[in-house]
């Protein structure tokens, strides 16, 4: 952490993930930590400065939402200032999903189970010199074609409000509730599900909550949930 220091000058660097214990052992071990939290809520809520870019650290277990949720909804309120994203994921994670990652900017594509060997430092390393950093076997992963849902649209011909809301659905949110918490009329979320439908090609919602499963928008413990 020392070495990068220089680098590090002008960020502020945010941490964010579900786990209480991996959370502290963040705040002890990198203490260029400027804010953590534990859920996209709780960071949200946080004094995040209005000037300088920021690296933000996190997991994809957060229990209000996903990695891409969370940077959807960071991302507005920097007004085009640089975010940088080191995410560290669970070994099983999609190939959908890291490419919906890496579609996203997220720079940092890090595995769970090799945090602990100085992988993370890396990542932090490499994204902070202008690189990226992707796991090698998420990279394995990367590399292979996918076939999955390939009828269908890419989530590369949506508009990003498009794709928020789609996600939203993907997580079992109704029109009301994703128009109160994206700050949206009920008709503008309509309108943006009815042209995201027809971009993707899907006809209903059980159509487009698969879409996003197999397009990476939505894990496997979130559809869980929302089919508990």
């Amino acid at each position: 952490m020392a070495a990068l220091e220089p680098a590090l000058e002008g960020f502020t660097v945010l941490a964010c993930t579900g786990s209480h214990a991996l959370l502290s052992l963040a705040v002890v071990a990198y203490p260029r930590i400027d804010l953590w939290a534990d859920s996209i809520e709780a960071l949200l809520a946080l004094p995040i400065p209005e000037q300088g870019p920021l690296l933000l650290a996190c997991t994809d277990d957060l229990p209000d939402g996903s990695v891409l949720e969370l940077i959807m909804q960071l991302r507005p309120r920097l007004a085009g200032r640089p975010l940088l994203v080191v995410a560290v994921l669970d070994a099983s994670t999609d190939p959908l999903r890291l490419k919906a990652l890496a579609e996203e900017g997220v720079q940092g594509l890090c595995c769970s189970h090799a945090v602990g060997n100085g992988q993370l430092l890396s990542a932090l390393s490499a994204v902070l010199h202008g690189g990226s950093f992707v796991d090698a076997g998420f990279a394995a992963q990367l590399r292979q074609p996918s076939h999955s849902g390939s009828r269908f649209g890419s989530p590369s011909c949506l508009s990003r409000r498009e794709r928020a809301v789609l996600e939203r659905i993907g997580k079992g949110y109704n029109t009301k509730e994703i128009a109160a918490h994206m700050d949206l009329r009920h008709d503008t979320v309509r309108r943006y599900l009815s042209e995201a439908y027809q971009k993707i090609g899907v006809r209903d919602r059980p159509q487009a909550v698969l879409w996003c499963y197999f397009h990476g928008l939505v894990t496997q413990r979130e559809l869980q949930q929302l089919f508990r």
